[in-house]
Protein backbone atom coordinates (compact mmCIF):
# COMPACT_ATOMS: atom_id res chain seq x y z
CA UNK A 1 0.00 0.00 0.00
CA UNK A 2 1.47 3.62 -1.03
CA UNK A 3 0.87 6.12 1.77
CA UNK A 4 -1.38 9.00 1.18
CA UNK A 5 0.66 12.94 1.11
CA UNK A 6 -1.11 13.22 5.30
CA UNK A 7 0.60 9.76 6.18
CA UNK A 8 4.48 8.43 6.49
CA UNK A 9 3.06 4.98 7.33
CA UNK A 10 0.12 2.44 7.28
CA UNK A 11 0.13 -0.76 8.87
CA UNK A 12 -2.01 -4.16 8.53
CA UNK A 13 -5.05 -4.43 10.65
CA UNK A 14 -6.91 -7.75 9.30
CA UNK A 15 -8.17 -9.47 6.26
CA UNK A 16 -11.55 -10.24 5.62
CA UNK A 17 -13.76 -12.21 3.55
CA UNK A 18 -17.11 -11.41 2.30
CA UNK A 19 -20.07 -13.87 1.68
CA UNK A 20 -20.11 -11.92 -1.55
CA UNK A 21 -16.30 -13.78 -2.32
CA UNK A 22 -14.40 -10.80 -2.30
CA UNK A 23 -11.37 -10.26 -0.14
CA UNK A 24 -10.43 -6.76 1.76
CA UNK A 25 -7.85 -5.41 4.01
CA UNK A 26 -7.46 -3.03 6.98
CA UNK A 27 -5.39 -0.92 7.74
CA UNK A 28 -4.17 1.74 10.39
CA UNK A 29 -2.71 5.08 8.66
CA UNK A 30 -0.13 7.18 10.55
CA UNK A 31 0.60 10.48 10.18
CA UNK A 32 4.05 11.26 12.36
CA UNK A 33 6.84 9.01 12.39
CA UNK A 34 9.73 10.92 14.31
CA UNK A 35 12.08 9.52 16.45
CA UNK A 36 11.51 6.14 15.49
CA UNK A 37 7.56 5.71 16.87
CA UNK A 38 4.14 6.98 15.23
CA UNK A 39 1.76 8.97 16.12
CA UNK A 40 -1.41 10.91 14.94
CA UNK A 41 -3.67 8.39 13.81
CA UNK A 42 -5.09 9.31 10.55
CA UNK A 43 -8.08 7.02 10.43
CA UNK A 44 -8.90 3.05 9.37
CA UNK A 45 -8.62 3.00 5.84
CA UNK A 46 -10.02 -0.23 3.80
CA UNK A 47 -8.40 -1.72 0.65
CA UNK A 48 -9.55 -4.64 -1.49
CA UNK A 49 -7.88 -7.64 -3.49
CA UNK A 50 -8.01 -7.56 -6.67
CA UNK A 51 -5.13 -9.99 -7.82
CA UNK A 52 -4.82 -12.62 -5.26
CA UNK A 53 -2.08 -14.82 -6.87
CA UNK A 54 0.28 -11.04 -6.57
CA UNK A 55 -1.43 -10.08 -3.29
CA UNK A 56 -2.55 -6.74 -5.44
CA UNK A 57 -4.76 -4.71 -3.52
CA UNK A 58 -6.42 -1.60 -4.26
CA UNK A 59 -6.91 1.11 -1.53
CA UNK A 60 -9.90 2.76 -1.59
CA UNK A 61 -10.54 6.90 -0.88
CA UNK A 62 -10.45 8.10 2.38
CA UNK A 63 -10.87 6.37 5.64
CA UNK A 64 -13.78 4.51 6.89
CA UNK A 65 -13.49 4.39 10.31
CA UNK A 66 -12.32 7.90 12.14
CA UNK A 67 -8.83 8.83 13.54
CA UNK A 68 -9.89 8.86 17.14
CA UNK A 69 -8.93 5.51 19.64
CA UNK A 70 -9.50 2.74 19.89
CA UNK A 71 -7.61 1.62 17.22
CA UNK A 72 -9.78 -0.45 15.36
CA UNK A 73 -8.54 -4.41 14.39
CA UNK A 74 -8.85 -7.78 13.74
CA UNK A 75 -11.81 -8.17 11.62
CA UNK A 76 -13.96 -10.87 11.73
CA UNK A 77 -16.58 -12.62 8.74
CA UNK A 78 -19.55 -13.93 10.99
CA UNK A 79 -23.30 -14.52 9.59
CA UNK A 80 -27.10 -15.36 12.24
CA UNK A 81 -29.87 -16.12 11.53
CA UNK A 82 -32.93 -13.65 11.19
CA UNK A 83 -36.37 -13.59 10.17
CA UNK A 84 -35.61 -12.97 6.71
CA UNK A 85 -32.77 -15.37 6.69
CA UNK A 86 -28.66 -15.02 7.37
CA UNK A 87 -27.46 -11.87 8.18
CA UNK A 88 -23.51 -11.31 7.02
CA UNK A 89 -21.59 -9.09 8.96
CA UNK A 90 -18.12 -8.03 9.51
CA UNK A 91 -16.72 -7.06 13.44
CA UNK A 92 -13.90 -4.88 14.03
CA UNK A 93 -12.28 -4.77 17.83
CA UNK A 94 -11.45 -1.31 19.11
CA UNK A 95 -8.22 -1.26 21.56
CA UNK A 96 -7.81 1.74 24.21
CA UNK A 97 -5.78 0.46 26.80
CA UNK A 98 -7.19 -2.21 28.17
CA UNK A 99 -10.75 -1.25 26.94
CA UNK A 100 -12.22 -3.37 23.64
CA UNK A 101 -14.69 -1.94 21.60
CA UNK A 102 -16.75 -3.88 19.21
CA UNK A 103 -18.20 -2.49 15.33
CA UNK A 104 -19.62 -4.01 12.89
CA UNK A 105 -21.04 -3.23 9.10
CA UNK A 106 -23.28 -5.68 7.23
CA UNK A 107 -20.43 -7.29 4.67
CA UNK A 108 -22.37 -5.65 1.53
CA UNK A 109 -21.61 -2.36 3.05
CA UNK A 110 -18.75 -2.64 3.97
CA UNK A 111 -16.74 0.13 1.49
CA UNK A 112 -19.40 2.51 3.23
CA UNK A 113 -18.39 4.22 6.49
CA UNK A 114 -21.58 5.88 6.80
CA UNK A 115 -22.76 2.01 7.70
CA UNK A 116 -20.69 1.23 10.64
CA UNK A 117 -22.73 0.59 13.61
CA UNK A 118 -20.81 0.37 17.09
CA UNK A 119 -22.15 -0.93 20.20
CA UNK A 120 -22.89 1.18 23.19
CA UNK A 121 -23.54 -1.53 25.84
CA UNK A 122 -26.83 -1.87 24.72
CA UNK A 123 -27.31 -1.37 21.16
CA UNK A 124 -25.68 -0.83 18.30
CA UNK A 125 -25.44 3.08 17.53
CA UNK A 126 -23.87 5.50 14.66
CA UNK A 127 -21.80 7.33 16.94
CA UNK A 128 -17.97 5.79 17.31
CA UNK A 129 -17.63 8.35 19.96
CA UNK A 130 -20.59 6.57 22.41
CA UNK A 131 -18.80 3.11 22.23
CA UNK A 132 -18.77 1.35 25.36
CA UNK A 133 -16.59 -1.83 25.88
CA UNK A 134 -17.40 -5.32 26.20
CA UNK A 135 -14.40 -6.74 27.81
CA UNK A 136 -11.33 -5.78 29.48
CA UNK A 137 -8.01 -7.19 29.15
CA UNK A 138 -4.46 -7.67 30.83
CA UNK A 139 -2.78 -5.02 28.69
CA UNK A 140 -2.99 -3.34 25.66
CA UNK A 141 -1.56 -4.82 22.46
CA UNK A 142 -0.89 -3.67 19.21
CA UNK A 143 -2.97 -6.42 17.35
CA UNK A 144 -5.93 -8.45 18.43
CA UNK A 145 -7.15 -11.76 17.08
CA UNK A 146 -10.79 -13.28 17.58
CA UNK A 147 -12.12 -16.51 16.62
CA UNK A 148 -15.03 -19.23 17.50
CA UNK A 149 -13.61 -22.25 19.11
CA UNK A 150 -15.43 -25.54 18.94
CA UNK A 151 -13.77 -27.30 21.58
CA UNK A 152 -15.53 -24.04 24.04
CA UNK A 153 -18.10 -23.02 22.16
CA UNK A 154 -16.87 -20.08 22.76
CA UNK A 155 -15.51 -16.90 20.76
CA UNK A 156 -12.12 -16.05 21.94
CA UNK A 157 -9.68 -13.45 21.86
CA UNK A 158 -5.97 -13.67 21.87
CA UNK A 159 -3.44 -11.24 22.54
CA UNK A 160 -0.09 -10.83 23.49
CA UNK A 161 0.57 -9.49 27.14
CA UNK A 162 2.85 -8.55 29.82
CA UNK A 163 5.10 -6.28 27.78
CA UNK A 164 4.90 -8.73 24.39
CA UNK A 165 6.30 -11.58 26.95
CA UNK A 166 2.99 -13.51 27.52
CA UNK A 167 0.09 -15.21 25.50
CA UNK A 168 -3.43 -13.93 26.72
CA UNK A 169 -6.57 -15.34 25.97
CA UNK A 170 -10.47 -13.91 27.40
CA UNK A 171 -13.78 -16.02 25.88
CA UNK A 172 -17.01 -15.07 25.81
CA UNK A 173 -19.11 -16.01 29.05
CA UNK A 174 -22.24 -17.20 26.95
CA UNK A 175 -21.87 -20.11 24.82
CA UNK A 176 -22.82 -20.72 21.03
CA UNK A 177 -21.24 -19.57 17.53
CA UNK A 178 -23.89 -16.89 17.14
CA UNK A 179 -21.57 -13.43 17.08
CA UNK A 180 -24.33 -12.00 18.79
CA UNK A 181 -22.64 -13.75 21.75
CA UNK A 182 -19.39 -10.96 21.77
CA UNK A 183 -21.35 -8.18 22.96
CA UNK A 184 -23.10 -10.09 25.77
CA UNK A 185 -19.93 -10.23 28.06
CA UNK A 186 -16.84 -11.80 28.76
CA UNK A 187 -14.14 -13.79 31.00
CA UNK A 188 -11.61 -11.68 32.76
CA UNK A 189 -8.04 -11.85 30.81
CA UNK A 190 -5.80 -15.22 31.79
CA UNK A 191 -2.45 -15.83 30.94
CA UNK A 192 -2.17 -19.15 28.48
CA UNK A 193 1.50 -18.70 27.33
CA UNK A 194 4.50 -17.89 29.30
CA UNK A 195 7.08 -17.36 25.94
CA UNK A 196 10.68 -18.35 26.46
CA UNK A 197 13.43 -15.73 27.20
CA UNK A 198 15.90 -15.00 24.41
CA UNK A 199 14.33 -11.38 22.93
CA UNK A 200 13.38 -8.25 23.88
CA UNK A 201 9.87 -8.72 23.25
CA UNK A 202 9.30 -12.74 22.84
CA UNK A 203 5.67 -13.21 22.45
CA UNK A 204 4.43 -9.95 20.15
CA UNK A 205 1.48 -9.72 18.02
CA UNK A 206 0.07 -13.32 19.06
CA UNK A 207 -2.52 -14.13 16.32
CA UNK A 208 -4.53 -17.42 16.31
CA UNK A 209 -5.46 -19.54 12.80
CA UNK A 210 -8.66 -21.15 13.45
CA UNK A 211 -8.43 -22.89 10.28
CA UNK A 212 -6.18 -24.94 12.35
CA UNK A 213 -7.59 -25.83 15.55
CA UNK A 214 -9.07 -29.05 15.98
CA UNK A 215 -9.95 -30.92 19.46
CA UNK A 216 -8.32 -28.89 22.68
CA UNK A 217 -5.35 -27.55 20.29
CA UNK A 218 -4.99 -23.70 19.23
CA UNK A 219 -2.50 -22.75 16.64
CA UNK A 220 -1.20 -19.01 17.26
CA UNK A 221 1.91 -17.18 15.43
CA UNK A 222 3.97 -14.65 17.75
CA UNK A 223 6.93 -12.22 16.21
CA UNK A 224 10.11 -12.47 18.47
CA UNK A 225 11.61 -9.34 18.59
CA UNK A 226 14.94 -7.72 19.67
CA UNK A 227 16.10 -4.28 19.58
CA UNK A 228 19.66 -5.10 18.53
CA UNK A 229 19.86 -3.84 15.03
CA UNK A 230 21.73 -6.23 12.62
CA UNK A 231 22.91 -5.83 8.75
CA UNK A 232 19.29 -6.51 7.60
CA UNK A 233 17.63 -4.32 10.41
CA UNK A 234 16.28 -5.49 13.56
CA UNK A 235 15.57 -9.03 13.78
CA UNK A 236 12.03 -9.87 13.57
CA UNK A 237 11.55 -13.44 13.46
CA UNK A 238 7.51 -15.19 13.32
CA UNK A 239 7.09 -18.43 14.93
CA UNK A 240 4.41 -20.64 14.97
CA UNK A 241 2.86 -22.54 18.13
CA UNK A 242 0.83 -25.01 19.30
CA UNK A 243 -1.18 -24.55 22.69
CA UNK A 244 -3.16 -26.88 24.86
CA UNK A 245 -6.51 -25.52 26.10
CA UNK A 246 -7.12 -27.33 29.52
CA UNK A 247 -10.33 -26.06 29.95
CA UNK A 248 -13.43 -28.36 30.97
Amino acid sequence: LENAPNECVVWPAGAVGTSQGALYLYFTAWGNCSDGWVRDPQGQGLAKFTDLANMEVERLPGYVLPPLSPKWTGPVSASFDTPCGAAHYVYLFGLDGTDVMLTRVADVDIEDSSKYRFWDGAGWVPNAEKSEPIMQIISGPSFFSVAYNDFLDRWIAIYSCGYASLVCMNHTINAGADPNRMSEGWTEGEVIYSCPAGATYPCKHAFQHPQLAHGRYIYITTAQHGEQAGPEGIPYNLQLRRLRLDWE
